[in-house]
């Protein structure tokens, strides 16, 4: 039996983007632009800038974005946890800063909370079309996007490149764990958790973002 959750988004206004980022961020511009397209509007963007950096903060201004800057950085854990204390929203959307989402993104969102009434998370996948042309970026992107398409609709796992949670299971069970300073598994960990206390996740294959990441040798050997 799954647990008991929140009536789900019934509006694009009931729904709050979240974006953590920090470092060098080249892709942020990017990020931002797509998020500034996006048809119907949420009710909220929320960018969390992690440790002061006036460049992310202009960009996040630009496209009308609500700007939480951390005073040290602490990672995309405690960064999404700033940006979800930031809003009331019923939905959290988090994005990270290195995605470019479609403009109908906040709509299928709504639409499938809607639909799926007892699932608590819903994360999406990334496409085909990699940003960056390198071969290991393609290579390494276009292999995310090969186990996300094979794995199982009913998920066992959060993803938080692309991920909504309804803010109140969100907030039931723990939140993100702050104990991941750097990217990890922190995403995972939730998604455990989130199963552990009866919620169910929803893998949805054709919503789907465009990854910009430059993935070097180096980086897919540390990965």
């Amino acid at each position: 039996m799954h647990a008991s959750v929140s009536p789900p988004a019934s509006s694009p206004s009931d729904v709050a983007v979240v974006v953590p980022v920090g470092g060098a961020a080249p892709a942020l511009s990017k990020c931002a632009r797509s998020l500034g397209r996006l048809d119907p509007v949420p009710g909220e963007i929320v960018v969390v800038v992690d440790g002061p950096n006036a460049g992310h903060e202009a960009v996040a201004a630009e496209i009308g974005a609500t700007v939480v800057v951390a005073e040290e950085r602490g990672g995309p854990a405690k960064a999404r946890n700033l940006g979800a204390a930031a809003t009331a929203a019923s939905s959290l959307l988090f994005i990270d800063s290195d995605i470019e989402v479609p403009a109908d993104l906040v709509a299928r969102v709504v639409e499938v909370f809607s639909n799926n009434r007892d699932v608590a998370a819903i994360m999406g996948s990334y496409d085909d079309a990699p940003g960056d042309p390198g071969f290991s970026s393609q290579y390494r992107n276009l292999l995310h996007h090969y186990v996300h398409q094979k794995g199982n609709e009913s998920a066992s796992t959060f993803w938080a490149g692309c991920g909504a949670i309804r803010r109140d299971v969100f907030l039931e069970v723990g939140s993100f764990d702050e104990n991941f300073p750097v990217p990890s598994i922190e995403d995972i960990e939730l998604g455990s958790r989130l199963l552990a206390s009866g919620h169910e996740i929803l893998l949805v294959k054709d919503l789907q973002v465009k990854h910009l990441k430059r993935w070097s040798l180096g980086d897919m050997l540390a990965t």
